[in-house]
């Protein structure tokens, strides 16, 4: 009987110091559990995945995308993205005169 106690004991520590699971979301249900980024921006995110290393925070067990919750915020608060480049301005103080 002492020893079942004492393994019980156990068990419970172990569920403690372990990590909890994280959550696999659908990027069509996405908006469901968080505001931010929409699923068009997500779309957006995974099509250039090799590019922003984004491809560590996804899995596609079957034909669906599913985001890893935490590896998602995780890869957002490193800034491992990069921002769009912005097109240089043309200017249009530049007229051509015809005589």
């Amino acid at each position: 009987m002492r020893n079942s106690k004492q393994d019980s004991k156990k068990g419970v520590k172990a569920t403690v110091d372990e990590p909890k699971q994280t959550r696999f979301i659908p990027v069509s249900k996405w908006n469901e559990f968080h505001e931010w980024p929409p699923v068009g921006g997500m779309r957006h995110l995974i099509f250039f995945r090799n590019e922003n290393g984004f491809a560590k925070v996804l899995k596609r067990p079957n034909r669906t995308w599913l985001i890893d919750e935490k590896a998602f915020f995780k890869w957002v608060s490193e800034k491992k993205y990069k921002p769009r480049k912005k097109e240089p301005e043309i200017q249009e103080n530049t007229k051509t005169s015809v005589e």
